[in-house]
């Protein structure tokens, strides 16, 4: 009776070892006949590889910019250096199109998202899709900023619509599109400047003016055309790209930096400066450049071959570069010249 008692004990303790060593092999097990190997690899999950469709792939990407450009701006206040957080939006939060294009913040804290599909305001808790039942085109792509009243902006390829409480209304201005890229921008003074496809348009108010007045910079010679693409406000000075080249205008006149100052024959559709006072453009087509401060010449920063040429770049609540790559997104801090991944 012993003996048969020892012979069962052993070929439990075999079936024990043998049940291990075949999770070791494999990496995942349906069932182990020991216990505590159940609860030692109970956090590992299995199931086949699977290839997934280049739409995928691509819409995956932009929800996880999604994901990462809203939560930086809503909990920027919180974070440390070094330091993020992350909550995935999509269909579940009213989000119906994860083809994102553009994300902007308003003053009074909405997160507005332009998609391949329309655009959808956020509150906090879901998103609201905006579209001809609030007085705005579907579109493609859209550029959000503040009017000089603090009211939001719309622009694109429909025109400029301004927010009056939830309704948006259309603009009489003396262009037909706004660049959807970078296209208004405001100097937080009751200046707002717009890329159009005619040229850069100053709006500001007047006293006894319900409207805007518009004011229309002359394209500035030796540039390739009169539109205007991606803007960005530094303090006086104002950077737009000007036909094909870089124009920098303050109170003394305007720059222009073009092929003999290191960027491409080609629009620029987002400018972006970091806390170092590095200047970030992105050419269509072509990628980043960057001017490092105190230099006269752009160079193309040393990134990742799988960089997005296409994506949106962004500045973090401490000066970072954010910069798109298909699986997440890079972080480039200047003073190690290094790329950080964030997801």
């Amino acid at each position: 009776m012993m003996e048969r008692t020892r012979k069962i004990e052993r070929s439990q303790r075999y079936k024990t070892r043998v049940s291990a060593k075949e999770v070791s092999k494999t990496g995942c097990a349906q069932s182990i006949s020991a216990e505590n190997y159940k609860q030692r690899l109970s956090h590992r999950r299995c199931g086949p590889l699977r290839v997934l469709h280049p739409v995928a792939v691509r819409n995956l990407f932009l929800l996880a910019s999604l994901a990462q450009l809203v939560l930086l701006m809503l909990t920027c206040g919180a974070l440390r250096a070094q330091e993020y957080s992350f909550r995935y939006l999509g269909v579940a939060d009213g989000l119906d199109n994860l083809a994102v294009q553009q994300i902007y913040q308003d003053p009074v804290g909405f997160i507005w998202v332009s998609t391949e599909n329309g655009i959808f305001r956020y509150d906090g808790d879901r998103f609201e899709a905006f579209g001809p039942d609030q007085g705005i085109p579907l579109t493609s792509g859209a550029a959000f900023g503040d009017a000089p009243d603090g009211s939001l902006l719309v622009g694109g390829n429909f025109g400029l619509y301004r927010l009056v409480g939830v309704h948006f209304e259309k603009l009489q201005v003396p262009f037909k599109a706004v660049s959807w890229g970078q296209g208004i921008q405001s100097d937080g003074k009751g200046h707002t400047f717009i890329g159009t496809d005619s040229g850069l348009v100053k709006l500001f108010s007047e006293p006894g003016n319900k409207q805007f007045v518009v004011q229309k910079f002359l394209q500035v010679p030796g540039t390739s055309g009169p539109s205007v693409s991606g803007v960005l406000v530094d303090g006086e000075v104002v950077w737009y790209g000007c036909g094909r080249e870089l124009c920098r205008m303050d109170g003394n006149g305007t720059r222009i930096f073009g092929r003999d100052s290191g960027l491409p024959d080609r629009a620029l559709l987002e400018i972006r400066k970091d806390g170092n006072g590095d200047l970030w453009v992105r050419a269509q087509n072509k990628g980043m450049f960057v001017l490092p401060h105190g230099q006269i010449k752009f160079r193309e920063p040393d990134l990742p071959a799988a960089f997005s040429a296409t994506g949106v770049p962004a500045v973090d609540a401490d000066g970072r570069m954010l910069l798109p790559s298909p699986d997440g997104s890079e972080e480039h801090t200047s003073e190690l010249q290094s790329l950080r991944h964030l997801v």
